[in-house]
Formats: C-alpha cells, sequence, structure tokens
C-alpha cells in the first residue's frame, strides 16, 4: 500500500470512529432525556390518579381536570369537596386522555398543547405496558412507553396508561425537546465531522502534494542515476520539510559520491602515470641492450645505475599507496609515549644535511611528550620539511617549532617561500597533486608526501591544516592531542 493510500485510510477511520461516538453521545444523551421525561410523567401521574379517585365514577377524568362535561374554566368551580387539583404549571406540558376500550381517544389537553398533536395510543400498546390489577394508591401505575403522534410536529410521546373502568387514563409529556436536542446534537456531530473531514483533507493535499513531492523527486532523481544520467539532483528542496531536508541530503549524498569518484579515477590515472614513467625508462634500457645498444661497459654501468634508480623510485612510490591504504583502512599505529623534540632536531639536521647552504632553526621546549608512532611522526615531519626544501630556494629560511598548548601539541614547519596561491594550498593534501601542471620531476616528488602527513595525523586523531599567500611563505600546522582517543 501507498503511503498516499495510508493515509487516506487513516483519515476515513478517524471520521469514521469520530462519528460513531458523535452518534453515541447523541444517543446517550437523548436516553438520558427520556428518563427525565419518564420521572416527571411518574411525578404528575400520583396527583392525577389522586384527582381521578376522587371523581364521580361516570367522569373518568374527576372534575378538577376539565372533564368533557366540565372544560370550562378547568373544572375549578366543580370541585368543592375533592382532592385538591393540581396546579395549571403542574399539568401544564402534560397531556391528559381517555382511551375507551374501542380505541377512542378522548383529549382534555389545552389548546395552547395542540401544536404537539395527540399521542397515537392503542388499547394493545395500553394494555401490555399497564399494570395486572388496580392501579389506584400505586406510586408508578405503570412503565412510560413511546408512542408516535397524530398531527402536531410529529414528534411523538412518551405515554403512561392507567386502567380505569372502560379504559385507559393516558397520560403523556411531548418528546419535542428530546427530538430537538438529539437533532442539534447530530447536525453538531455532521458539522464537527465535516470539518474534520476539510481539516484532514487540507493537510492529506499538503502532506500528499508538498510533504511528499521531494520523495517522488529524490525517486525520479535514483531512476534517472540508474539510467545513466548521473548530473540529475532534486529541484530545489525545501529545507522547512522533513522531506525537503531528505532531498538536499540526497543531492550532497550524490555530489559527494560523484566527488569521490572523480578523485578516484584522477588518483588511478595519476598513479598509472607515475609508475608508467620509471617502467619506460626500465623498458628502455633493456631495449637497448637487447639490441645491443649498450656494447661498452661505461654505457652499460649507466644504464645500469638508471636501471637501478628508478625501482627505487618505483618502490617508493608504490610503499607509499601501501601506507595510504593501510592508514585509510584504520590500522592501528604503534602508540607509545614519544618525545618530539628530538625528532624536530633531528629533522633539521637531515635538512642541513641536505642543503647546507639553508639556515634552517628550531624553536621547541626541551621536551615535548605525547602519545603517538615516533616512525610515522618522524615521517610526517621530514615530509614538510622535505617539502619546503624542494619548492623554495636555498636562500630561504625554515623554522621548526613544538610547544604543547593545554591537551594538545602544536608542530609547525614554516618558510619564507613565496607562497602558494589559493586555488593551489586547497589541494596540497590532495594525493598525486602537483601545484605544476606541467608534471616535471626536477621540482616535486610523487605527489603522496603532504597525503602521507595528513592520513597519519588523522590516524593520531589530530588536524594539519597550510597558512598561506603569494609572497608570505607557507606554515604548515600539525595539531596532535597528548593522549590517543582508543576506539570502542
Amino acid at each position: 500500500m501507498s503511503l498516499r493510500s495510508r493515509l487516506f485510510a487513516v483519515a476515513a477511520t478517524i471520521v469514521i470512529v469520530m462519528l460513531v461516538a458523535g452518534v453515541a453521545v447523541a444517543r446517550s444523551v437523548r436516553s438520558s432525556l427520556i428518563t427525565q421525561l419518564d420521572q416527571r410523567l411518574d411525578a404528575a401521574v400520583p396527583a392525577v390518579l389522586g384527582i381521578a379517585a376522587a371523581s364521580d365514577p361516570s367522569n373518568p377524568f374527576g372534575g378538577g381536570l376539565g372533564g368533557p362535561g366540565n372544560n370550562q374554566g378547568g373544572g375549578q368551580g366543580n370541585n368543592q369537596g375533592r382532592g385538591p387539583a393540581p396546579s395549571g404549571n403542574a399539568l401544564s406540558e402534560l397531556y391528559l386522555g381517555f382511551l375507551s376500550s374501542a380505541g377512542k381517544l378522548t383529549s382534555v389537553t389545552p389548546s395552547r398543547l395542540a401544536p404537539r398533536g395527540t399521542p397515537a395510543v392503542t388499547v394493545a400498546q395500553a394494555r401490555s405496558a399497564a399494570p395486572a390489577g388496580p392501579a389506584a394508591g400505586r406510586p408508578r401505575p405503570a412503565h412510560a412507553f413511546e408512542v408516535a403522534s397524530h398531527g402536531g410536529n410529529g414528534d411523538g410521546f412518551r405515554v403512561i396508561a392507567v386502567p380505569r373502568s372502560g379504559g385507559y387514563l393516558i397520560v403523556a409529556l411531548s418528546m419535542s425537546s428530546v427530538v430537538s436536542t438529539y437533532q442539534r446534537m447530530l447536525i453538531a456531530v455532521g458539522v464537527a465531522a465535516a470539518a474534520i473531514i476539510a481539516v484532514l483533507a487540507l493537510a492529506g493535499l499538503w502532506v500528499v502534494r508538498l510533504g511528499l513531492r521531494p520523495i517522488r523527486a529524490v525517486t525520479e532523481a535514483a531512476d534517472a542515476i540508474t539510467a545513466g544520467d548521473h548530473a540529475h539532483r532534486v529541484d530545489h528542496p525545501n529545507p522547512r520539510t522533513e522531506a525537503g531536508r531528505l532531498g538536499r541530503a540526497f543531492n550532497v549524498m550524490l555530489d559527494e559520491r560523484q566527488q569521490a569518484e572523480t578523485q578516484l579515477r584522477r588518483f588511478v590515472s595519476d598513479a598509472s602515470h607515475e609508475l608508467r614513467t620509471p617502467l619506460t625508462s626500465i623498458l628502455g634500457f633493456t631495449g637497448l641492450y637487447r639490441t645491443g645498444g649498450l656494447t661498452d661497459q661505461p654505457t652499460l654501468d649507466d644504464a645500469m645505475r638508471r636501471i637501478g634508480q628508478e625501482g627505487r623510485r618505483m618502490t617508493t612510490l608504490v610503499d607509499d599507496l601501501l601506507l595510504l591504504a593501510r592508514l585509510d583502512e584504520g590500522r592501528p599505529l604503534d602508540h607509545r609515549p614519544v618525545d618530539l623534540a628530538p625528532l624536530l632536531h633531528d629533522a633539521a639536521l637531515d635538512a642541513g644535511a641536505t642543503q647546507p647552504e639553508r639556515t634552517i632553526t628550531v624553536d621547541a621546549p626541551d621536551e615535548l611528550v605525547l602519545d603517538g608512532d615516533e616512525a610515522r611522526l618522524r615521517q610526517v615531519l621530514a615530509n614538510l620539511v622535505g617539502n619546503a626544501l624542494v619548492h623554495t630556494p636555498t636562500d630561504v629560511a625554515i623554522t621548526l617549532r613544538g610547544e604543547q598548548r593545554a591537551d594538545v601539541v602544536v608542530l609547525e614547519v614554516h618558510d619564507d617561500g613565496p607562497g602558494m596561491t589559493e586555488d593551489v594550498a586547497a589541494h596540497v593534501f590532495d594525493r598525486l597533486y602537483r601545484g605544476d601542471v606541467s608534471r616535471s620531476r626536477v621540482r616535486g616528488g610523487s605527489g603522496l608526501g603532504l597525503a602521507i602527513v595528513r592520513s597519519i595525523v588523522e590516524a593520531h586523531d589530530g588536524r594539519v591544516a597550510l597558512v598561506t599567500a603569494p609572497g608570505e611563505g607557507a606554515t604548515f600546522r600539525v595539531v596532535v592531542p597528548l593522549t590517543h582517543r582508543v576506539p570502542i
């Protein structure tokens, strides 16, 4: 089932549950109102029975109820010596009548109650609801029942039938108030249901058209990329919605994947180029030897020297690539306490032996101890110093600094050389990258030295950065924590 179908199913369920609950509440209120009507009937019947008991047996209503022979003035002029008649207010809502055994209903209801009609009560209904035996003096002579109405508003009546000589005394209350209240509640439930349906419809429309649109766009983008359109992206995802943020994250993921693939292709191309050059030289010299081009011993010795040189260069390149692969795999380093102060002085001495004419200074305390791999940290300093030696003139001074700040050690290799442009500085830590587009090896190695520096530093939970600008020299800053954080 699709998400849209699920939303519609949930909305329909909510509406149905609300309608059922509303109807149930309305019916409960109707039942309560009917109970109240029955209680009013129970309270009025004893008074009606008292008047009827004191009346002339030939008059089933009694003189105080305004019977057929005396419905002028409500029977007040013919009530001497009889029980007290109910007041007009007490009986103003009651319908009173006599149902003969032949089924004829005679009403004494005041004219003001005529719009409510008369109870459509039958002898069979009265007989089934009336008690067996005499009814006089009973607090509740019979149970109330509901009947329709003849004429009037058609709302029906709640009726109590009391057996009398020749028929039944009918005492009834109109259900107009119950029906009107019940209808108002049903209307209220219907209006509430319509309002909720409208709100759910608008919410569903928003979710389907606005909330799910980015998801549909992500699906379309994925299908397009699967079909070969790797440049396809989700257009303008809304960052204020969850689905919009999903679309934006999808775009970022695709951009990073494309960037990683581009870097991988460039890395493979550069590595192939680096390995092809020494292999070409070696194959060239061996070809000369096979064709007899290396006849004299000095020429042969020089060719063998060049072959060994190119072989060592290939070995160095392969070793660097293997080191990067191991670091990428997260293989653990040999962590133990290392004093970096001697490493800084050793790196300066090695650089001075390579270029005696260059000024190289060390600014560091007598002791800089941290938890790390000594061999790899030596390689970091050697690569940074070697990079400065290769890419700056011999009259440019190099400074090596080291200090402890809080819980980290900061190492810096600074040169006063020509510096680098922003574009070159952004890529110096990329693998097999050279700022010299001609790829000349007169100045520069394989392009892996600074990439190895970054990988080793990150393996020590540290970071490396470059601060440079054209004409302002370059400073490589390495920050390594004193204690290595062991992964859990």
